[in-house]
């Protein structure tokens, strides 16, 4: 159920971002990316590596937090390259990567 509502709102991202469908673009550039890294680096099935709902949510990520930067995710290419700015600043022990942004983990705390 939880994929479904990720795929509706993925869609819907899609959608109203419009430009020839780059956010399916940039997914599948930066998915490609990783599963080609981790080749390098992982003895193990990568499928159990890179969930495709993971994966899509640090897609979102990149573009929610660009447009908060007013910077402009033109081309898949620079989305694989915000990506990899995006990712390689979180600290990943005290913040989470969620659609809307880079969150503190304090933030979800019961």
């Amino acid at each position: 159920l939880t994929s479904i509502f990720l795929a509706a709102v993925f869609e819907e991202f899609n959608e109203l971002n419009g430009n020839k469908n780059l956010l399916k673009r940039s997914l599948l550039l930066i998915k490609v990316w990783c599963y080609y890294e981790a080749r390098k680096y992982c003895t193990v099935d990568l499928s159990t590596i890179f969930s495709h709902d993971a994966m899509l949510v640090m897609t979102l990520c990149v573009f929610t937090s660009n447009r908060q930067l007013h910077r402009p995710v033109d081309s898949p290419l620079r989305a694989l390259r915000y990506f990899l700015e995006i990712m390689a600043d979180v600290n990943w022990r005290n913040e989470q990567v969620t659609a809307c942004g880079i969150e503190p983990l304090s933030s979800f705390s019961n």
